[in-house]
């Protein structure tokens, strides 16, 4: 019970999100392998007692901060009911969210961050089994694959115009036909 109340008290939640923040600034000058828990307290300013009393380590920040994205992401959707017929309104929308999230693009942009990306897997699932036409004859295994193909063209994508500093606006349709297309064409029979 003291464990519980003391995750959701005010001044440790700060002092995650404080040590959070710091880790994700240091990922933007050095690979992952090379940040140290003692330069992350000086980052954070904090001392290493108070670092160990808060994360066992460098990994565990690395999980909340991913648990901390996948929340957000969650919330969106879940206040956006995407379907089949506004899923690109919602993916503009998503999208805008996405880009302007200072950790979700520095986790985009370190190579070696990947890694927490791939919890992105199962909400997109969701979001794409949502706007799949009604009528689809793709059994859950077909639909499987074809939602892991989606997701991992989809966080290429972005992370390409990240890399590249595109103009997600002006790109995102042609993404979204992408999705489109193959969302209608792999639904409609199983005659591939």
């Amino acid at each position: 019970m003291e464990e519980k109340k003391r995750k959701t008290d005010r001044r440790t939640l700060y002092t995650r999100k404080v040590i959070m923040d710091a880790y994700i600034q240091l990922i933007k000058e050095k690979p992952r392998d090379r940040i140290k828990v003692t330069e992350l307290c000086q980052r954070a300013e904090i001392n290493r007692c108070t670092f160990y009393l808060h994360f066992q380590d460098i990994s565990e920040i690395e999980i909340s901060i991913r648990d901390e994205l996948l929340s957000r992401f969650e919330s969106f959707v879940e206040t956006q009911k995407p379907t089949s017929i506004n899923r690109k309104k919602v993916s503009d929308k998503f999208l805008e969210k996405l880009m302007e999230d200072d950790t979700y693009v520095t986790l985009m942009k370190a190579t070696d961050q990947m890694n927490l990306l791939a919890g992105f897997v199962a909400p997109y699932f969701h979001v794409l089994k949502d706007t799949l036409p009604p009528g689809s004859s793709l059994s859950e295994r077909e639909q499987e694959l074809l939602y892991s193909f989606l997701v991992g063209g989809i966080l290429s994508v972005q992370r390409n115009w990240i890399l590249n500093q595109s103009n997600v606006r002006k790109e995102n349709h042609i993404l979204d036909r992408m999705v489109q297309i193959l969302l209608t064409e792999m639904g409609k029979s199983k005659d591939y």
